[in-house]
């Protein structure tokens, strides 16, 4: 339900019924524990500061990468690290942000998924962006942009050629950055 729930705007949906779930685990199933703590500490990620328990949010992604690793799933262990990155950045831990995010693409390049690999290498950029190391995001953009493309998710294209054209913009690069944004507009 976790898609639903984010595509709806159901956040307040998704952590109470993510907190009922861990709370009747019975640890039987890792796979599907893990899958609650992938979405818990992604919903709960979602509101940094509105409550007081970062570190409960961070112990979700914190163990699902822990049982990820033990099965040995690295598709599910890359888009838990995805989420924690995006974690770390909105709560301003950049340099861990940027650590757990270039292990995400790490792990992703291993998979057979292009589509992961560009949320992967796009998060990282997005918290290189925050950092202002331009030059760093900009071929983890074009790289996004590409696995995009390759996977034809118009979504994420337009996500990418958007961030594309603030790196533009940032680097004083106007011209490139108006024919990014151009392109982007296209696609919408």
């Amino acid at each position: 339900l976790s898609r639903f729930w984010f595509n709806h705007g159901h956040i307040s949906e998704a952590k109470t019924w993510t907190k009922r779930a861990l709370a009747k685990d019975d640890g039987s199933n890792l796979a599907a524990r893990a899958r609650v703590l992938m979405a818990a500490g992604f919903f709960f990620g979602q509101t940094p500061g509105l409550d007081q328990d970062t570190e409960l949010r961070r112990s979700y992604f914190e163990e699902s990468i822990r049982i990820w690793k033990q099965l040995g799933d690295k598709r599910n262990l890359g888009t838990t690290l995805i989420g924690y990155a995006f974690f770390l950045n909105r709560h301003g831990e950049y340099a861990k942000a940027i650590e757990v995010a270039e292990r995400s693409v790490e792990v992703l390049s291993e998979t057979d998924s292009p589509v992961l690999i560009a949320r992967a290498a796009n998060n990282l950029a997005l918290t290189l962006l925050e950092t202002g190391e331009f030059q760093r995001a900009l071929p983890m953009l074009e790289k996004a942009l590409r696995d995009a493309r390759r996977s034809k998710d118009v979504f994420l294209e337009a996500v990418c050629l958007h961030n594309l054209a603030e790196v533009a913009q940032h680097m004083k690069e106007f011209d490139n950055a108006e024919v990014t944004a151009a392109r982007n507009h296209l696609l919408g």
